[in-house]
């Protein structure tokens, strides 16, 4: 899990699931045991990330860069919202699977058909997704 807006749906499915939580940091603390990964790991655990948002992949690429070399195994990456900007083939590209509960152009669609947004935001983001 990255960065700060994924602890809060991390944390609330680990006590649901009954399962660990890892954090991992975009770089280790400067203070105390100067760790990246929080938590109790063993080599070969299996691991799931679970993420909120996901743009371009760098942070969760980072992410399982840093599990891996710790010995974990990791395969799948979970995320709320896929904003569709190249993370896909990012994490294909490594042999991760992602799995997104939605994306940008289904909210944005969504958005467009209750009158939220005007068809000038709607195209401006078809555009950008189409161009990644």
């Amino acid at each position: 899990m990255i960065a700060w807006g994924g602890p809060v749906v991390t944390s609330a499915l680990a006590i649901e699931i009954v399962k660990p939580l890892i954090y991992v940091r975009n770089k280790p603390k400067e203070h105390g045991a100067a760790k990246s990964i929080e938590g109790k790991t063993s080599a070969g655990m299996k691991i799931v990330m679970v993420d909120d948002v996901m743009t371009t992949g760098t942070s969760v690429l980072n992410g399982i860069k840093q599990l891996k070399e710790t010995g974990l195994s990791i395969s799948d990456v979970y995320v709320v919202i896929n904003r569709l900007e190249g993370a896909d083939k990012a994490l294909d590209d490594i042999g991760v699977q992602i799995h997104q509960l939605t994306d940008i152009l289904e909210i944005t669609n969504i958005l467009f058909q209750e009158k939220l947004i005007d068809e000038e935001v709607f195209d401006k983001i078809k555009n950008q997704v189409n161009q990644n």
